[in-house]
C-alpha cells in the first residue's frame, strides 16, 4: 500500500514532501514524490496532509471512562481503541498506588494485553507510578497504601507482569531507596518521582541508577537560586524528563524554558491522562480517590492536581501553539520516549525498515487515518462515511 503526496516527516525530523510504501508491519520504501509507479497497488492520496510518526505516551493511567487500574476487563481495549484514534500507536499502560493484590492484577491484565491482537495501540509494557513515593509529594496517590522500596516486592511485581515494568517510579530520599535503585536499574529504568529530595540527594540517586524523571516540576522541589532541587538535578546531569504540556501542570513559559535548558532530545512529552479524558466534567475515580472534572482539569477534593484530561496529541498541539517547533514538539512524544525505551530502530520515527506506525494529520493537525505495524486501526473517512456526513 502507498501513501502518497503528503508532507512525510522524516528520520530527521524534517517535512519533505515523501511518498510511502508499506509492506506488511513495515516501512518498505521511502522517497521523493513520483519516483515510483504506483498504478498497480493499492495507494491513498495524502495531498495537503502530513504523515508523522506515531505517538508514543509513555505515562498514561486511562481514558474514555477507562483506568489502567480499575480491575475492569477490557479496559486497556477501550484505552488502545481512543489512544489510535487520537495519534497515539504506542504506550505504556501506567498504574498508580494499589494495594499489592490490586496491583498484581493490573500488571497481569498488561501483560494479557501485550500477548492479545492488535486493535488499537499497542503495549511496550508497564509504567509503575508508586507505590515507592513520598507521603509529602504524594499527590494523587492515596498515602496509606505508600510504601518504602524493597527490591523483593519490585522483582515479584515485575514478575507478575513476565517482566515487562519498564519504568519504575522512586523517590530517592525514602529507607533503602539508594540500595533498591543500585539493584532495581538492571530491570527497569528508575525514575525519580513524588519526591522532597533536595540537590545533593538527587544527584546521589542519579549516579546510583536513576536515568529519568516523572512528570518533572510537579511533585518534586523545584529550582531555587540557592536550593537547585530535584529541578536543578535533572537540568545538571544526563537524565530525560517527562513534561506535561496541557498548560496546566506547567507554565506555557517554564515549558519553553525547559525545551532550551534540557535541550530538544531529552524532553519527552507524555500525557498523565486518566479516565476522564475524551469525556465530560464531572466525578471520576483514581487509584482509590475521587477525582473531580471541572472545566476539563481534574482535581482531588483538597485541590492537588489529579492528572490530565488532554490527549498526548492535545499536548503536541498546544506546544506547538506556545512556541515550540511542531518537529520538535513531535520528536518529544515520538522519538524521544523511544529512545527512553530503547525501541528507537523499530518505532518512533519514519524509516526504511521500520514498523509502519504512522499518523495523517490535516493543516489543523487532527488526526485522520492511522496505521499501527501496518494495520488501518482509524480511518476519519470511514467514520463519516458511517455517520452520513
Amino acid at each position: 500500500m502507498w501513501l502518497k503526496n503528503a508532507a512525510v516527516l522524516d528520520s530527521l525530523f524534517h517535512f519533505t514532501p515523501a511518498d510511502l510504501r508499506v509492506v506488511g508491519e513495515q516501512i518498505d520504501i521511502l522517497c521523493s514524490h513520483g519516483r515510483y509507479r504506483t498504478d498497480s497497488e493499492e495507494s491513498l492520496d495524502f495531498s495537503g496532509k502530513y504523515i508523522i510518526p506515531g505517538l508514543i505516551d509513555i505515562h498514561i493511567h486511562g481514558c474514555s471512562g477507562r483506568d489502567v487500574s480499575d480491575g475492569k476487563e477490557g479496559s486497556l481495549e477501550i484505552i488502545s481503541g481512543f489512544l489510535a484514534q487520537n495519534g497515539v500507536t504506542s504506550f505504556l499502560p501506567t498504574t498508580v498506588t494499589l494495594e499489592d493484590n490490586a496491583l498484581v492484577y493490573a500488571l497481569r491484565q498488561i501483560r494479557a494485553f501485550q500477548q492479545g491482537p492488535i486493535i488499537g495501540a499497542y503495549a511496550h509494557g508497564a509504567n509503575m507510578e508508586g507505590p515507592y513515593l513520598s507521603k509529602e509529594k504524594r499527590g494523587a496517590h492515596r498515602e496509606d497504601w505508600l510504601q518504602n522500596p524493597r527490591i523483593m516486592h519490585f522483582l515479584r511485581m515485575n514478575q507478575e507482569c513476565g517482566g515487562q515494568i519498564k519504568i519504575l517510579s522512586v523517590a530517592p530520599e525514602l529507607e533503602g531507596a539508594m540500595e533498591f535503585i543500585a539493584v532495581a536499574k538492571d530491570s527497569a529504568k528508575i525514575s525519580i518521582a513524588h519526591t522532597s529530595a533536595d540537590y545533593d540527594t538527587a544527584m546521589k540517586a542519579i549516579q546510583k541508577g536513576v536515568s529519568h524523571a516523572t512528570h518533572m516540576y510537579n511533585a518534586m522541589t523545584g529550582l531555587n537560586h540557592r536550593a537547585p532541587g530535584v529541578v536543578g538535578a535533572i537540568a545538571d546531569s544526563h537524565i530525560t524528563a517527562e513534561l506535561i504540556c496541557d498548560c496546566v501542570h506547567i507554565h506555557p513559559a517554564v515549558i519553553r524554558t525547559t525545551f532550551g535548558m534540557l535541550g530538544y532530545d531529552r524532553v519527552i512529552m507524555m500525557s498523565d491522562a486518566i479516565a476522564a479524558t475524551g469525556l465530560t466534567d464531572g466525578q471520576y475515580r483514581l487509584g482509590g480517590l475521587d477525582v473531580w472534572v471541572k472545566k476539563g482539569q481534574a482535581h482531588l477534593e483538597d485541590g492537588t492536581i489529579a492528572g490530565s484530561t488532554a490527549t498526548l496529541m492535545e499536548d503536541v498541539r498546544r506546544a506547538y501553539a506556545i512556541g515550540i517547533p511542531l518537529e520538535k514538539a513531535i520528536r518529544a512524544a515520538s522519538y524521544n520516549p523511544a529512545v527512553a525505551l530503547g525501541i528507537e530502530e523499530r518505532t518512533g520515527s519514519i524509516a526504511e525498515g521500520k514498523w509502519a506506525d504512522l499518523v495523517v494529520l490535516n493543516d489543523q493537525l487532527q488526526v485522520e487515518y492511522v496505521l499501527v505495524k501496518g494495520v488501518p486501526v482509524y480511518n476519519m473517512y470511514e467514520q463519516k462515511e458511517e455517520k452520513g456526513e
